[in-house]
């Protein structure tokens, strides 16, 4: 929501004269957090033990019914644009992609034809949406501004839209914040590591004087049925004053749910919180622990973790990107760069705490100014129609999530991030993504392993009005695939949300699979400017390979609505099935029995789903018997073994009567849902003599 908060004349003018007497914005250069950590009371917490299938939904939005746009703390300085300095070399991105990103590569129909695909939250009378979701074992769960709602994986709606101080219904005057009010910047986590969910939304009082973070947490792996934990998390600083949690970025991590907000106003910093995840999960009394980051008050990513957690005692990273001609270069770094810091949390021991500066990483040159050069001014990107207004971009600040996952590929192992964030593409105020894949061998240096801006030069049929592309949300699969979703609009195209993705060996910083179109827009957003904040790509916790993107369009009406999609690169999880067979006895005689031994093994490295072995009889047999799940239809046997998992094997039996004398010879094959890196083994044919 980016809430914009009223401060007084002197405030305004006193971090204006703090900028301009530093007109190079060095000061921020020597940015560090507030060493002392602030650890928050405890907080008591209630129980929502309600299906929620007995709450009626809110009704859809019509006309006539009431319309917010969502206020916006991320105002230009008096004057209206930031002091301009001169970065080392050109401005204009160096990275950018421009190859024809259509017929490049074959991508697969899983990756290029998302299933499902389907809309999610209408309008809700505020603007923007703030959509994000994530998917779990067995749901997806969308939210905005200020409703949430659950699906099964097919897209069947499950249970809502509900406003989200809902899951507070059941609560005390203790919560009464969270309760009473629906103020959004939704925010929601499915945590793989305890099978549980994370819903949350920031609020205030009436009067807005002072602030708190709502945070949920499932009671069991069913939002739908299962209840809820809550908690009401009164914001404050170390010395007891009120302080604002505008837009709240929240994470994942094996400690505890890390949380990054900005204060509201240019030069009023951010706080970044680690909550007491064990507490939360298990309703005990919880705390926070934050840390305040002085000026400038750009956004912190928290890292949010996918698959296996990093070794014990692996900080959370806190990421940000840095225009050096807006906001000064990062401490040792006197041009455009990666800004990062560890978060060590110690809820034992609090003065163990940690919030530390990490080496900045120099990138190639961006320029986040992007409808005016060394301003913040942001709001540009066109849309069909005379009299349309243009759409707001926040260039400024970093995309979510900041993915985080290991890998152990090849003996090799290392830790990998990824995020992104809009520039002008070109120098002239074309927008367009700029993403990150950070590396670091396991518990050493984080460098840039690759980065690229992704703004392809039409080209492709269909596709050739070379859109602005923004708001983007990136991740990245186990197998070190990665997708990007993002909003898409220009003169002549409605807002639209599309993606494109990358193999892990594609050519570095290069998008080839995409770009394809998840839900072309039908009309302009009419009657605002705003846009976002910000969306959602997620990857499926089961497979570890399926993404699921959300992200808002425009319809005919000129009202928002949204869109929630899967799609995957079938080779992430590849398995390995081979088959072979015995016969007995062999020689067998005219009118004898024979015994087929078919053995199934998964050799991995991935799990193995719906597999299905084929036998295809000799026309000289006659049908016995066959193992159970398995069936016969005409000469072909069919036996559906399901999953395998990495390493696991399966026999089968099948039994036959020679009818003639000669050889048999018989053909099985096996195969599953995923790809086979090697399917030279996956038929087998045995010769049997009948004497």
């Amino acid at each position: 929501m980016r809430c914009r908060v009223l401060v007084g004349t002197i405030l305004v003018v006193l971090v204006f004269l703090i900028f301009q007497a530093d007109g190079a914005l060095h000061l921020a250069q020597a940015q560090v957090a507030e060493p002392a950590v602030f650890v928050s009371e405890p907080v008591m917490p209630h129980v929502l033990d309600i299906d929620l299938r007995t709450i009626p939904p809110q009704k859809p939005w019509q006309p006539g019914d009431p319309v917010a746009e969502v206020s916006i703390i991320k105002a230009p300085m008096p004057g209206g644009v930031l002091p301009l300095t001169s970065a080392p070399g050109a401005e204009i991105d160096g990275a950018i992609q421009t190859e024809s990103y259509i017929g490049a590569e074959i991508t697969p129909v899983e990756f290029s034809t998302p299933s499902p695909n389907f809309d999610g939250i209408a309008f809700t009378g505020f603007t923007p949406p703030d959509t994000i979701g994530d998917v779990g074992r067995h749901h997806y769960i969308q939210m905005v501004n200020a409703q949430f709602v659950i699906f099964d994986k097919r897209g069947n709606l499950l249970a809502g839209p509900f406003d989200i101080n809902e899951l507070w219904a059941m609560a005390g005057d203790d919560q009464a914040a969270c309760r009473d009010r629906n103020r959004g910047d939704p925010y929601v986590l499915y945590d793989h590591l305890a099978d549980r969910w994370l819903i949350s939304q920031f609020t205030g009082i009436a009067g807005q004087t002072e602030f708190h973070q709502c945070i949920a947490i499932s009671r069991t792996n069913d939002p739908v049925s299962g209840g809820f934990f809550t908690y009401d998390f009164r914001i404050r600083d170390a010395a007891g004053n009120d302080i604002v949690n505008d837009y709240p970025k929240i994470a994942v991590w094996p400690d505890g749910y890390y949380m990054s907000t900005q204060r509201g106003f240019p030069g009023a910093g951010l706080d970044v919180y680690a909550f007491d995840r064990a507490n939360m999960l298990n309703f005990n009394p919880a705390t926070f622990q934050s840390f305040f980051v002085a000026a400038p008050s750009l956004v912190l990513l928290p890292s949010d973790l996918d698959g296996p957690p990093p070794p014990p005692g692996t900080p959370n990273f806190f990421v940000r990107h840095r225009d050096f001609g807006l906001w000064g270069g990062c401490a040792g770094v006197g041009a455009d760069c990666i800004e990062m810091f560890a978060f060590s949390v110690n809820f034992a021991n609090p003065a163990l705490s940690s919030f530390t500066a990490l080496p900045a990483l120099p990138t190639v040159a961006f320029d986040s100014g992007l409808c005016a050069p060394g301003t913040l001014n942001d709001t540009c990107v066109p849309q069909p129609g005379a009299v349309v207004p243009t759409l707001d971009t926040i260039p400024n600040w970093p995309m979510g999530p900041l993915q985080y996952r290991t890998f152990h590929i090849h003996d090799q192992t290392h830790e990998a991030l990824v995020f992104n964030h809009t520039v002008d593409a070109d120098g002239t105020g074309h927008a367009g993504i700029r993403w990150y894949e950070l590396r670091r061998p396991l518990g050493g240096a984080w460098s840039i392993f690759q980065q690229g801006t992704f703004s392809p030069d039409g080209g492709a049929p269909g596709l050739a009005d070379d859109p602005h592309r923004w708001m983007g949300s990136i991740a990245m699969d186990e197998a070190g695939n990665i997708a990007l979703g993002y909003s898409a609009s220009s003169s002549t195209l409605f807002p639209s949300v599309r993606y494109a993705g990358r193999l892990a060996d594609d050519p570095l910083g290069t998008l080839p699979h995409g770009e394809f179109t998840m839900v072309a827009g039908a009309g302009s957003q009419t009657a605002s400017t705003r846009w976002g904040d910000y969306s959602g790509m997620r990857v499926d916790p089961v497979d570890g390979c399926t993404f699921w993107y959300t992200q808002q369009y425009i319809r005919a009406d000129g009202r928002w609505n949204t869109r929630i999609a899967a799609f995957g690169f079938p080779s992430c999880n590849p398995a390995d099935l081979s088959i072979d067979m015995t016969d007995n006895p062999d020689p067998v005689g005219v009118g004898g029995e024979l015994t087929y031994r078919l053995r199934v093994r998964n050799l991995g490295p991935s799990n193995a789903t719906g597999v299905i072995l084929t036998d295809t009889l000799p026309a000289n047999v006659n049908f016995v018997s066959a193992s159970s799940g398995c069936s016969r239809s005409g000469s072909t046997v069919t036996c559906e073994i399901g999953d395998m998992s990495d390493g696991e094997s399966d026999v089968r039996l099948i039994r036959v009567r020679s009818t003639t004398s000669g050889g048999l010879s018989n053909t099985a094959t096996v195969r599953a849902n995923e790809t086979d890196p090697d399917p030279a083994n996956n038929t087998v044919t045995t010769v049997t003599t009948v004497r």
